[in-house]
């Protein structure tokens, strides 16, 4: 690697987030005394702002275009409009009316008591044949109920449910870089241009089947082609295969960091597989050198126990 070239990967690794402190400081310190290495970082600024442009116009044009070829709503066909009383209505009507007057006569019948019931004629025994029985005390024994028995829950299912929530809610820490810019300066198929933007696209609306039918368009040997197809496989739950790619992205200039990350969420969202290789990786982030995945590490584990249960 010549000395040009170092210089462009030190510029886009410090435009990246990339650099530890100490290599920021050094690399600082560099700006100041070469001219040189100045007008690269301003130059590769400047690439990216237009890149940054260019994908916006590709994307409004190409919804445009999506717009103006939508098919016109057909019309819902007209339902003949019936009559608004029929033979049926008054029918109902007439029947009503006079089960009405039937139930007011039944009601106001003197020969009925209170609430249309006839009154019962009752017929007093004699005194003289009338019985007195002694009072009987009658016991009611207590009936006795088992007590409610708590629902017993699998402690291994209510921790899978909770990975699946967690997961869920946290599906958005895998998100697609922007395009590599280096790449896009170099494509001379347009056509490859417009499939890549329509990935990351659907990837951006959680699209992430029709994602995959974009990227196996394009050349998967590309760092950023690699990353957008491992996104879409975590999104169809296809864990251990997104691992292998972000696997195969660990030493990359652009998405070295953030495919460390995401591997340790594959190997998470595989509970209760996979859990040797979650801790043995976050262990590594832990003593690592980057600062950066040490903090995001430790946060994650906080949140791990603070939203699943270990017992």
């Amino acid at each position: 690697m010549d000395k040009d070239e170092l210089k462009q990967v030190q510029v886009e690794r410090y435009l990246d987030g990339l650099m530890t402190e100490a290599e920021i400081a050094a690399f600082e310190q560099q700006l100041q005394g070469s001219d040189t290495l100045r007008e690269a970082l301003e130059e590769e600024r400047m690439v990216r702002d237009a890149m940054q442009r260019l994908r916006e116009q590709e994307l409004r044009a190409k919804l445009l275009q999506w717009r103006q070829n939508a098919p016109e709503p057909t019309p819902s066909p007209e339902v003949p409009t019936k009559k608004r009383f029929g033979w049926r209505f008054w029918l109902v009507l007439v029947t009503a009316v006079f089960l009405l007057i039937w139930a007011y006569r039944v009601m106001n019948d003197p020969a009925r008591g209170a609430g249309g019931q006839k009154t019962p004629k009752h017929d007093f025994p004699d005194s003289s044949q009338i019985k007195i029985v002694p009072p009987t005390v009658f016991r009611e024994e207590p009936v006795h109920s088992p007590p409610l028995q708590k629902k017993q829950t699998d402690p291994l299912l209510q921790r899978l449910a909770s990975v699946q929530e967690l997961i869920q809610s946290k599906l958005g820490l895998i998100k697609p870089q922007p395009i590599a810019k280096r790449t896009i300066t170099t494509t001379a198929n347009p056509d490859s241009l417009s499939t890549e933007t329509l990935a990351a696209t659907a990837l951006e609306i959680g699209d992430f089947n029709k994602a995959l039918q974009y990227i196996a368009q394009l050349d998967a040997s590309k760092p950023d082609v690699r990353y957008m197809k491992a996104h879409a496989l975590f999104g169809t739950k296809q864990y251990a295969k997104a691992a292998e790619d972000f696997r195969a992205l660990v030493n990359s200039t652009h998405y070295g960091a953030d495919a460390r990350w995401n591997i340790v969420m594959c190997y998470f969202a595989q509970y209760p597989e996979g859990q040797e290789d979650y801790r043995r990786e976050i262990e590594q982030m832990l003593q690592g050198s980057s600062k950066k995945l040490q903090k995001k590490a430790k946060a994650w584990q906080e949140q791990v126990q603070r939203s699943i249960p270990t017992k």
